[in-house]
């Protein structure tokens, strides 16, 4: 009876620790995922915003180094998607309602005119490599979720989010 415990108990051990390793590499992987996801997108927002052929440099304040914040601790693991928050230009004169939807398609259109150049690509053809996924301005400041669509999850999370700004309309 003792070795038949001691059998099963190893058994339930040996299963527990093989998902736990399981998680912990599927997370390592994500995590990396994530960093290269989000250096890329620094990258090509950057070049997008310093573009001579654009006013952007006009219109927001740019820092040298462009920085992020992932959204998944907010909406989930394995979305690879980055809020960016610019404050607005001491030159720009126009106000809270030029930032709309026609602004930020520009700005969407020029950041994948710029993947493109660079060979970045969606993982799914018929998406474009970025998607600016949300975008608001508040208390003087731009702000910008942009979605690499690089995997399922964050594919999933750009449709969910279209769903719910349509029905808010």
């Amino acid at each position: 009876m003792l070795t038949f415990a001691v059998a099963i108990t190893s058994v339930i051990i040996i299963v527990a620790l093989y998902y736990l390793i399981k998680r912990i590499r599927r997370n390592a992987a994500l995590k990396i995922l994530l960093n290269h996801s989000q250096k890329l997108t620094n990258k090509i927002l950057a070049q997008t915003l310093m573009d001579p052929s654009t006013n952007y440099e006009n219109i927001l304040q740019i820092p040298k180094q462009i920085d992020s914040e992932p959204v998944q601790d907010i909406w989930g693991k394995g979305i690879m998607v980055f809020e960016y928050k610019f404050a607005i230009g001491p030159n720009f004169s126009g106000t809270a309602d030029f930032f709309d939807d026609d602004f930020t398609n520009a700005l969407a259109q020029k950041l994948n005119e710029h993947a493109s150049e660079n060979g970045v690509i969606s993982s799914m053809p018929r998406y474009t490599p970025f998607v600016i996924s949300d975008h608001w301005y508040l208390e003087n400041y731009y702000h910008i979720d942009i979605a690499f669509m690089t995997n399922k999850p964050t594919i999933d999370y750009v449709k969910d989010m279209k769903k719910v700004t349509t029905e808010a309309l």
